[in-house]
């Protein structure tokens, strides 16, 4: 027993206590949360206790770690000094899961709580904003993580089996209010500006009353008499001007603007079409026979044989009666 009658704290103030199930490591009353001596209220995690969080809260089945952000580390700082107990880790970065896994981007882990049930640590940690909370009633955890939005959810699956949600979970109610609307005061009727508008009708006709029920004394006439000869003896205004009736500014024609539309792309591509020529005969050449000799062009080339000199015909002595007489050929006759 402490000073005063209080029991002695096991987790120190700005210190944190955590044991991993599988490792079965250990970190008693880590110095977590440091303080500016000039003001208390400036808080913050030191780069020391990153460090060795970050290395505590490893995969241990491959060894790696990943960077833990600042306000998880807050959450189980605030969860170990509610309790005053340690904090058990079940599981925190897991390298071999899924991308979209809070797990695999090192901003979740599964916690409980020996002599704290998992509901009830649930439940408390409903106080932190933007985070994530699964309650495993039959794997005995409580999944916490950062996120932007909080998220709540019961599990009622064992370890290994494939998740079984439970449906109608209540979730957070956004803290952002609606927008009053004008001439409306704060009261669940919304009445109020048609009270105050009825009290000074009242105030009103009370005071019209008053002074009609209560005689009127010398200063009141001495006043009415000056008003009545300074009304007399004022010049007449003459006739009010007539104001020229407000015309409304010409309103903005608005153009229309026809709707865009994308060219359609044709399904199959489409290939121009193929123009035939008509098919013509080809010319036919004649070529020299073999038998016919070629003529040469040039005539310079052309050489001229001599003629062979013939003798001239000897004269015999031949009378004219052995000569045979020529026969004439007959002339053919028509059919006539």
């Amino acid at each position: 027993m402490a000073k005063g009658g209080k029991k002695k704290r096991r987790v120190k103030r700005y210190h944190l206590t955590l044991h991993n199930v599988n490792t079965k490591e250990k970190v008693n009353n880590l110095w977590v949360i440091r303080t500016d001596p000039k003001n208390k209220n400036r808080q913050w995690v030191g780069k020391r206790a990153r460090k060795r969080l970050t290395h505590f809260l490893r995969d241990w089945r491959t060894g790696r770690s990943k960077h833990v952000p600042e306000r998880l580390l807050w959450y189980l700082y605030l969860i170990g000094q509610r309790y005053d107990a340690p904090i058990e880790i079940v599981s925190g970065y897991r390298h071999k899961e899924r991308r979209t896994s809070r797990h695999k981007q090192g901003r979740a882990v599964d916690i409980r709580i020996k002599g704290v049930s998992n509901k009830a640590l649930w439940r408390y940690c409903k106080r932190f904003n933007r985070v994530g909370l699964g309650y495993y009633p039959n794997s005995k955890f409580v999944h916490l993580d950062v996120r932007k939005k909080s998220y709540y959810w019961i599990d009622d699956s064992g370890p290994g089996e494939e998740s079984r949600y439970r449906s109608r979970v209540g979730q957070p109610k956004d803290k952002k209010g609606k927008k009053r609307k004008k001439g409306v005061t704060a009261g669940r009727s919304g009445k109020g500006s048609k009270a105050k508008a009825k009290q000074t009708k009242v105030s009103a006709a009370q005071a019209k009353s008053k002074s009609k029920s209560a005689p009127a004394t010398d200063t009141q006439k001495k006043v009415e008499k000056r008003a009545l000869v300074t009304a007399e003896d004022a010049p007449s205004a003459g006739p009010k001007p007539v104001r020229a009736p407000k015309v409304a500014p010409p309103t903005k024609s608005r153009t229309v603007k026809a709707p865009l539309t994308r060219p359609v792309r044709p399904t199959a591509k489409v290939r121009p079409p193929t123009v035939t020529a008509p098919k013509v005969p080809a010319p036919k050449i004649s070529r020299p026979s073999k038998k016919t000799k070629k003529v040469e062009s040039d005539p310079a080339k052309k050489k001229t044989a001599p003629k062979a000199k013939t003798p001239p015909p000897k004269k015999t002595s031949v009378n004219s009666e052995d000569v045979p007489a020529e026969k004439k050929p007959a002339k053919k006759s028509d059919g006539k």
